[in-house]
C-alpha cells in the first residue's frame, strides 16, 4: 500500500534524526537535515512575484553550487499553517520533485499530516477529540480532523504496530507519558464550567447541591 510507505518515510525521518518531542519540532528537523528557510519578505520584488505565482504558501529549491536545500515560505501565515507547509516541502525535497501535479501534492499533504501527527503517537497519548489533538500536537483544526478520520481507517486496516512504529513509540516513550499527564490537566480545565454548575451562590458563601 503506497500510503503505508509514506507513513514509514515519516517514521524513519523522525527516528533517523532523533526527533522525539511532542509537538513534533519540524524546524529542528529541518535544521538537522541542513534545510535553510527563507521567508518571502527577504526575496526581491521579482522573487516575491514569482513565489506568489508558483506557490502561495511555500516552495523549495536546491543550490547546486553549495549542495543546499532552501525552503521559501510565506511568513505571514500562522504558525500551524507554516508547520504543515514545511512538512509538505520536506516530502518534495526527499523525492526531489521538480513539479507538482494532483497526485504528488496529495502525497506531500499526506506526508505532512502524518509527520505532524504520527498515528501510533495519537493512539498511545490517548487523545480522543479535535480539541485535545490541537492542544497536544499543536496543529490546525483541519489537520486534527483529518488525523482523527484517518485513525478510524488505520484501526481497521492495521491490527498491530510494525517494527518501525514500535521503534517510534520507544523513541517517544517519555513524551507519551508526559502528554498523558497533560491531557488529564487539560480535561480538568475544560470541565471547570460543569464543576461550578453543582454549586449555588449565596451572599456570604456557597453551598454544594447534592
Amino acid at each position: 500500500m503506497e500510503y503505508r510507505a509514506i507513513q514509514n518515510e515519516t517514521i524513519e525521518l523522525l527516528t533517523d534524526y532523533g526527533i522525539n518531542r511532542i509537538p513534533i519540532d519540524v524546524e529542528l528537523l529541518m535544521d538537522k537535515m541542513g534545510i535553510i528557510r527563507v521567508p518571502y519578505r527577504e526575496l526581491s520584488d521579482r522573487g516575491k512575484e514569482l513565489s506568489q505565482k508558483c506557490a502561495k504558501d511555500g516552495f523549495y529549491d536546491f543550490d547546486t553550487e553549495t549542495q543546499t536545500f532552501y525552503i521559501y515560505y510565506d511568513g505571514t501565515k500562522g504558525k500551524k499553517r507554516l508547520k504543515f507547509t514545511f512538512g509538505h516541502e520536506i516530502r518534495h525535497i526527499i523525492h526531489m520533485d521538480r513539479y507538482e501535479d494532483d497526485d504528488i501534492r496529495a502525497k506531500a499533504n499526506y506526508f505532512s499530516r502524518f509527520l505532524l501527527v504520527p498515528v501510533p503517537l495519537l493512539i498511545e497519548t490517548g487523545v480522543t477529540n479535535e480539541s485535545e489533538l490541537v492542544y497536544i500536537f499543536d496543529v490546525s483544526p483541519d489537520v486534527a480532523k483529518y488525523s482523527l478520520d484517518f485513525l478510524t481507517k488505520y484501526k481497521k486496516l492495521f491490527l498491530s504496530y510494525t517494527k518501525n512504529e514500535k521503534e517510534l513509540l520507544e523513541l517517544f516513550s517519555d513524551e507519551i507519558k508526559r502528554c498523558k499527564n497533560e491531557l488529564i490537566d487539560y480535561r480538568e480545565t475544560m470541565n471547570i464550567p460543569d464543576f461550578f454548575e453543582d454549586f449555588y451562590f449565596e451572599e456570604d458563601g456557597y453551598e454544594y447541591i447534592e
